[in-house]
C-alpha cells in the first residue's frame, strides 16, 4: 500500500489537518499499532509534519509536505525498478495526472535506451495489439514485426532490394523446377540446437500448403545434415523471393513458431508486457543492446508523435512514403458492371481527388509504385441505364479499421448521379464463398514490401483474388498467362506492369490515392539515437548508446 499516497485522498496539502491514530489506521485498514509505526516514518522521511500534544484529548495534527505529483512520483519509481508497469500506470490514471507535465516528462525519461549493471535495454511504449507468433496468421505490423526479430529465413532482402543468401550457404537450380540447397554450419536455435535439414524441410511442408495455388511443392528430400532439394511440380524462378519472406521462417523442428534463430529470443509474453533478449550466439553480428521491453498501456508518452512538437522542443520528422495504393475494383465478370459502357462509366466518374481525406498524408495514385504512370483510356461513354442499386464491398484491416472512410465519397459520386448503391464490409482474413458473384465495386489497399515482386504475386493471388475473379474471361486469359510468364522469370517486373495496364484497359482497376507516414520524434529523450524503419518501428538490431 501506498500509505503517503492514501492520505493525498482524504489531505489537503501543506493543509494542518487535525487528525487522530484512529482515523489513520481506518484509512490504511490497519492496526492502530502499526499505523503509529507508518506516520513515523513518514514523519522521519519528512514526507509529512507529525504534530502531537501531551494531555488528555488533544488530537495530533497532519500537515501533507508533499504535493500529490510528487507523492505519485515518489510510488512510481519502486514500482518501475520491479517491471510493475501496469501498476504504474493505473497508479498514474486513478490519480487522473495522465496529462501532468511532469508525469509526462518523467514518463518519458523512462523509455529509450538504459543501462542497468551494465546490461542495455531499450524500453519502448507500445498499444497492446493481440500477437499471432504463427507467421501463417499473423496479420498486422505488429505480428510482423516482432516475427523478425524472432526468426530467419533461408534467403533475405538486402537494402538494394535483392535477394540473398541467409540461411543457406549455397543453393542451385538448372531449370527452376529442382532445387538443391545446403545450409550454413553452426546455426542455433534459441534452445541451442543446431539448425539442420530436418528443421528446413519440416517448416517448408508445413507452410507450402497455403501457397499451393502460387507454386506446388512436389517432393523434398534429407541429403545430409545441412542438404536438402525441392521439387516443384512446374519451374517458378521466384522460389527465392517467396523463401525469403518471414512467413518461410524456419522453426526448431517445423513445429515450435516460439523458438527461432533470430537475433532477439522471446523471454517474456504477457498482456502487460514483452521482453525480447538478445540472443548471444546469433549466427550474424548481433544486436548491440541487450534486450528489449515493449510496455502495452493507456498512457499516451509525449516521444513519439504524428504531428510536430511546440518550436521549442527539438525533433526530428521521419517520412516515409509507403508503396502500393489505395484503389477501386470494378466486376467485369458478374453483374451490373459487366456490361462495359457501365463499367466505363463509373471507372471515368471516380474522382481520386475527391478521395483525399487527408492532403497532408495521400497524393493521387496512377500505379502501384509511387511516381509510375499508366496510360488512362480517354474516351467517356454517355450514361447508361443501370437495373438495379450497385453493391461495394469495402475492405476491413482488423475490427474498427477499414476502408468504409473511402466509401463515403465514392458513394456521394454516384448518388449525384441517380446510382444508388449499398455497402457490405469484407474481411479478407476470412473465407467467402463466390464473393465475386455478390458485390460490384471493392473497395480496398495494398501496401507493396522491398520483397516487391513477392509483394505483386500475393497480391494477385491472395484469397479471395479480387483482381483475377473481377476479369472477364478473355482478360482472365491474358492475365494467367502473364503471371505464369513471370513465375519463369527472375525478374518478371515487366509482366507485371502489363497486368497492371491490362487491368486499367479492361476497367477493372481504378488507383485511387497514395499513403505516405509522417512522424516526430523528441531529441531530447533516449529516442535521439534510434532508427526508424519505413513503417515507423524501430529497428531493434541497429540501436546503440552514442555518447554525446
Amino acid at each position: 500500500m501506498h500509505y503517503e499516497l492514501v492520505l493525498h485522498q482524504y489531505f489537503e496539502e501543506q493543509r494542518r489537518t487535525e487528525t487522530s491514530i484512529d482515523q489513520l489506521a481506518c484509512l490504511w485498514q490497519c492496526s492502530d499499532r502499526y499505523a503509529k509505526i507508518v506516520i513515523k516514518q513518514l514523519h522521519e522521511q519528512q514526507k509529512v509534519l507529525w504534530e502531537t500534544s501531551r494531555g488528555r484529548g488533544r488530537k495530533p495534527f497532519l500537515t501533507l509536505l508533499h504535493s500529490k505529483t510528487d507523492a505519485v512520483l515518489q510510488a512510481l519509481q519502486p514500482l518501475w525498478q520491479q517491471k510493475k508497469y501496469d501498476k504504474a500506470f493505473q497508479l498514474v490514471k486513478e490519480f487522473q495526472l495522465q496529462q501532468h507535465p511532469s508525469i509526462q516528462a518523467w514518463m518519458n525519461e523512462q523509455f529509450g535506451l538504459h543501462a542497468y549493471n551494465e546490461e542495455h535495454v531499450f524500453i519502448q511504449p507500445t498499444y497492446y495489439v493481440e500477437l499471432f507468433l504463427n507467421p501463417l496468421k499473423a496479420v498486422s505490423r505488429h505480428d510482423m514485426h516482432i516475427l523478425e526479430q524472432l526468426h530467419e529465413s533461408l534467403f533475405s532482402i538486402n537494402d538494394r532490394q535483392e535477394i540473398e543468401k541467409n540461411l543457406l550457404f549455397d543453393f542451385s537450380t538448372e531449370d527452376y523446377k529442382t532445387w538443391h540447397f545446403v545450409l550454413r554450419k553452426g546455426v542455433l536455435f534459441h534452445n541451442l540446437e543446431e539448425l539442420t535439414a530436418n528443421d528446413a524441410v519440416a517448416s517448408l511442408r508445413y507452410v507450402q500448403p497455403f501457397y499451393k495455388n502460387i507454386f506446388t511443392i512436389e517432393s523434398m528430400g534429407i541429403i545430409s545434415r545441412y542438404a536438402f532439394s525441392m521439387t516443384l511440380n512446374q519451374p517458378f524462378a521466384l522460389l527465392p523471393n517467396f523463401l525469403a519472406s518471414i512467413r518461410f521462417a524456419i522453426f526448431y523442428k517445423g513445429q515450435e513458431p516460439t523458438i527461432g534463430c533470430g537475433p532477439f529470443q522471446l523471454a517474456v509474453h504477457t498482456e502487460e508486457r514483452m521482453r525480447l533478449q538478445t540472443f548471444t550466439r546469433y549466427f550474424k553480428p548481433r544486436p548491440w543492446i541487450d534486450a528489449v521491453e515493449l510496455i502495452y498501456q493507456e498512457f499516451e508518452a509525449d516521444i513519439v508523435r504524428k504531428i510536430p512538437f511546440n518550436a521549442h522542443i527539438p525533433y526530428r520528422e521521419i517520412i516515409s512514403q509507403e508503396q502500393g495504393a489505395d484503389f477501386v475494383a470494378l466486376n467485369s465478370a458478374f453483374g451490373e458492371l459487366k456490361d462495359t459502357d457501365r463499367r466505363a462509366y463509373i471507372w471515368h466518374l471516380l474522382d481520386p481527388v475527391q478521395c483525399l481525406i487527408d492532403q497532408e498524408r495521400e497524393t493521387i495514385a496512377e500505379s502501384w509504385i509511387v511516381g509510375e504512370h499508366n496510360k488512362l483510356p480517354s474516351e467517356k461513354p454517355k450514361k447508361p441505364q443501370f437495373s438495379r442499386p450497385l453493391v461495394i464491398g469495402y475492405q476491413e484491416i482488423r475490427q474498427g479499421v477499414n476502408h468504409m472512410f473511402k466509401v463515403e465519397p465514392i458513394q456521394q459520386l454516384l448518388f449525384e448521379q441517380g446510382i444508388e448503391s449499398t455497402t457490405i464490409c469484407v474481411d479478407l482474413k476470412l473465407q467467402h464463398e463466390q464473393l465475386h458473384e455478390k458485390i460490384d465495386i471493392f473497395v480496398g489497399g495494398n501496401a507493396l514490401n522491398d520483397n516487391l515482386l513477392l509483394s505483386y504475386f500475393m497480391m494477385y493471388f491472395s484469397e479471395p483474388r479480387i483482381f483475377l475473379n473481377f476479369l472477364h474471361y478473355n482478360a482472365r486469359q491474358q492475365v494467367d498467362r502473364l503471371l505464369q510468364q513471370a513465375s519463369r522469370q527472375e525478374n518478371g517486373l515487366e509482366s507485371f506492369k502489363q497486368i497492371e495496364q491490362l487491368l486499367i484497359d479492361e476497367y477493372t482497376l481504378k488507383f485511387m490515392t497514395h499513403r505516405k507516414h509522417n512522424f516526430y520524434v523528441r531529441e531530447d529523450t533516449q529516442y535521439k539515437h534510434v532508427e526508424f524503419d519505413q513503417h515507423g518501428r524501430v529497428n531493434y538490431r541497429k540501436i546503440f548508446y552514442k555518447e554525446i
